[in-house]
């Protein structure tokens, strides 16, 4: 290492100790749920995708688990005000474990972690469902349901990137459900609330995206089909029998 003193403008030197060799992806495609009758989603948890899923579709890093909704990674959703939507919520119920217990909770914030925050960071945040406050004010977790896991079958996650397609990766997956009745959140979006929320999950940063609320459906599924996947109820019918059973 070598120091030069006294030079009169500032010059960078330095080079990074690493450098990446595969060039950036594309992320994968970014669904859309748009919907107007689909009143019922699902909710359960898979691997979240490496740089092409979740990181490469929110631009936020990951814990290494993300929400799939009605079988898909993280997809942002669309609801209208004034009318009611249940999720079925399977992100294990056991809160002594430390990575798979994951309440889902809807924000005006995008990360979620609620319990990691300090109550003054807390305070700041507006949740809108999945949690209850005691007498003292403390939040706690309403909607969390048997485990539905999604996991890497004989592939190593560090390839995950040279999937092409989501829908390839996601067939290179095992997925597994505990036996037991989901947790079940209602919402009904309304004038109160913002145009973007989240869902996410109420014990870990990062896991899922956006919903939009909005007062009427025609325009985003004018504005959104010309670029994004939008996925129908056919779909979420579908996905009820991707799960095995344990």
């Amino acid at each position: 290492i070598s120091i030069e003193l006294g030079r009169k403008e500032p010059y960078n030197t330095c080079f990074p100790f690493t450098r990446t060799i595969k060039a950036l992806r594309e992320p994968w495609e970014r669904p859309k749920i748009i919907d107007r009758t689909l009143r019922t989603f699902t909710a359960t948890l898979g691997p979240a995708g490496g740089k092409r899923g979740y990181q490469g579709i929110t631009g936020m890093p990951s814990n290494g688990l993300a929400w799939y909704i009605n079988g898909l990674l993280i997809p942002e959703i669309w609801m209208r005000r004034g009318f009611t939507y249940a999720i079925r919520i399977f992100g294990g119920n056991n809160p002594h474990s430390a990575e798979f217990y994951n309440p889902l909770i809807i924000t005006d914030e995008p990360h979620g972690g609620l319990e990691r925050l300090s109550e003054a960071a807390q305070k700041k945040i507006r949740v809108l469902a999945g949690v209850q406050y005691t007498l003292r004010g403390q939040p706690r977790p309403t909607s969390a349901g048997p485990l539905c896991l999604a996991r890497h079958k004989g592939v190593d996650r560090r390839l995950d990137d040279d999937f092409p397609t989501f829908r390839k990766f996601n067939r290179s997956l095992s997925f597994t459900c505990e036996e037991g009745e989901p947790a079940i959140i209602e919402v009904t979006p309304n004038s109160s609330w913002p145009d973007v929320v989240y869902y996410n999950s109420y014990t870990h940063h990062n896991l899922g995206w956006k919903l939009h609320i909005v007062d009427s459906l025609s325009l985003a599924f004018t504005s959104a089909a010309t670029t994004q996947t939008i996925v129908t109820a056919p779909l979420a019918i579908a996905f009820c029998f991707l799960f095995v059973f344990r």
